[in-house]
């Protein structure tokens, strides 16, 4: 269990580090614009709770204009947003970009996200939403400059794998390697 558990926390550490980084520099004010982007005057215009998954449309105003959100890198899908209700990122809230059209963004700035869990927080939900609608038009975003989906499933998996159930588990814990072996030996007599 050991082993799973450093290896989420490397793989975590290594996904977030970017973002805690810009998020430093813009409380110090010496974020540099293209290491980060940061996003203003946040607003949730509509909710919608699914069986498992909290979404949210969001509505922003970009601190660097973008003319065109169709050929843009801004908030593309699966990438990382860190909300703060309070704008000094003291409490983060993590989202991702679960919906995005071009034309929308164009309009009306407005982006679909969803909540996720992979923060330590004494609160709900539902407690997370009512502070947002409560402090809507006031809240800052960052967006992460690394690309999360990639980094997802691979942290769900392995917050939840039992160290029993991984498919390594005689070679890693106890340097095992017949398993291995047969299969090389195996293979060479294909």
């Amino acid at each position: 269990d050991d082993y799973l558990n450093v290896y989420y926390r490397l793989l975590r550490a290594e996904c977030f580090s970017a973002v805690q980084k810009g998020i430093v520099d813009f409380r110090r004010g010496k974020l540099d614009p293209r290491d980060m982007d940061i996003y203003d005057k946040v607003s949730v215009v509509d909710i919608d709770i699914d069986h498992t998954t909290i979404l949210l449309s969001l509505k922003f105003t970009s601190k660097r204009p973008v003319n065109d959100w169709s050929k843009s890198k801004k908030l593309m899908f699966g990438n990382l947003l860190c909300l703060s209700i309070k704008g000094d990122f003291s409490d983060p809230i993590w989202l991702t970009v679960s919906e995005r059209d071009g034309g929308i963004l164009q309009k009306f700035n407005v982006i679909g996200t969803e909540l996720i869990s992979f923060h330590c927080s004494d609160i709900n939900s539902a407690e997370i939403i009512r502070k947002m609608l409560l402090n809507s038009g006031t809240m800052v975003m960052a967006e992460s400059p690394t690309y999360f989906k990639s980094f997802q499933h691979v942290l769900s998996s392995l917050k939840v794998c039992q160290m029993e159930d991984f498919n390594l588990y005689n070679e890693i814990v106890h340097g095992d390697y017949t398993g291995l072996i047969d299969l090389k030996e195996k293979k060479d007599n294909l």
